[in-house]
């Protein structure tokens, strides 16, 4: 860990109280309709307060909890953790939510960035047509500039992460739509979706 990121987690906001004690934190003068990525940080490299933890928790019902120090022996040293959010704003204002765990109950805060990743037309299927003999044509546009890759899977009830590309089925869009034949699509179920990015 570099110098100058050790000094942006050596100081803190925090607030102990002995019991929990939400603190909500709001991002302010957002841009409705753009996408936007925040990170918050929490530090506490002192030895006898390694067990420390807190909960943050998002509008949508996500949590995630951080260790104030992984340094789990009662010695010093050890950096606390991060966490990365990203959502679009349908409001000028967002809040989340801090809350200390048991054991101290502190809610601590040492560095939060928010980040603008901007906004991307959803991309759109403007036709998918027989190519021949078990294939297909898949004609697909978005907003270009905007990165894609096209999956398949003979299952709709397979998790996303699980879905396969297509062969040459990554790109960058262009002003036209785009066209990917699917030369192996045998099955009678056959699923597509586009992801971007």
């Amino acid at each position: 860990m570099s110098s100058a990121y050790s000094s942006i987690l050596a100081g803190a906001v925090y607030v102990t109280t002995g019991n929990p004690y939400s603190v909500p934190v709001t991002l302010a003068n957002l841009t409705i309709g753009r996408k936007y990525a925040v990170q918050v940080w929490v530090n506490d490299p002192r030895g006898p307060y390694n067990a420390r933890s807190e909960t943050i928790t998002s509008p949508g019902g996500n949590t995630i909890t951080l260790d104030f120090s992984t340094n789990t022996l009662s010695n010093p040293g050890g950096p606390g953790q991060f966490t990365v959010g990203t959502f679009t704003a349908d409001a000028t204002n967002q809040t989340f939510t801090l809350m200390g765990n048991p054991g101290a109950y502190v809610t601590q805060m040492n560095a939060l960035q928010l980040r603008d990743v901007g906004t991307q037309a959803l991309p759109t299927w403007s036709g998918i047509n027989s190519a021949g003999a078990g294939a297909v044509q898949l004609i697909f546009k978005g907003a270009a500039g905007g990165e894609y890759t096209v999956l398949t899977t003979t299952d709709i009830s397979t998790p996303i992460a699980n879905w396969s590309p297509l062969p040459n089925s990554a790109g960058i869009f262009s002003a036209i739509a785009i066209t990917n034949i699917d030369p192996k699509a045998t099955n009678k179920a056959q699923f597509y979706r586009i992801r971007s990015p």
